[in-house]
């Protein structure tokens, strides 16, 4: 898809296709999209009067790989005031091992159930404890 037939699409769309463009090696082009991803999730939650976790963890996970790591918490922390959920316990967790507090990424990771942990989750768990020592 060429970056001129955006107009043509919903913000699902160009939100999904700007964040699998995000792959380029190129920091001005990758900060822009981001930008514009930013704007399309943070004015979607604006125009929602009854914004759900999912909402919170899309911007929480972006922020989190603008280098935002505060704002990215408050999402993630909104998402879980709504209910612990497995994503948003890994995405939190994720962020914290990402700024290198293996302690605070542990305590939100091994707060998934036991019967949700899949691979991904386990091996996260495992880099953490590994990291704190």
């Amino acid at each position: 898809m060429s970056n001129n037939s955006f107009y043509l699409l919903d913000n699902d769309q160009v939100l999904k296709e700007l964040l699998k463009q995000a792959k380029s090696d190129d920091k001005y082009y990758l900060k822009a999209l981001y930008q514009i991803a930013y704007s399309i999730l943070k004015e979607r939650l604006e125009d929602d009067p009854h914004p759900g976790k999912t909402d919170y963890v899309r911007l929480g996970i972006l922020l989190r790989e603008m280098g935002e790591f505060d704002e990215s918490f408050g999402y993630f922390e909104k998402a879980l005031a709504l209910g612990s959920d497995s994503e948003a316990l890994y995405e939190t967790g994720n962020l914290f091992k990402q700024s290198g507090d293996f302690v605070k990424a542990l305590d939100y990771l091994e707060k998934i159930p036991e019967n949700e942990r899949d691979e991904k989750i386990l091996e996260l768990i495992e880099y953490c404890r590994k990291s704190k020592s």
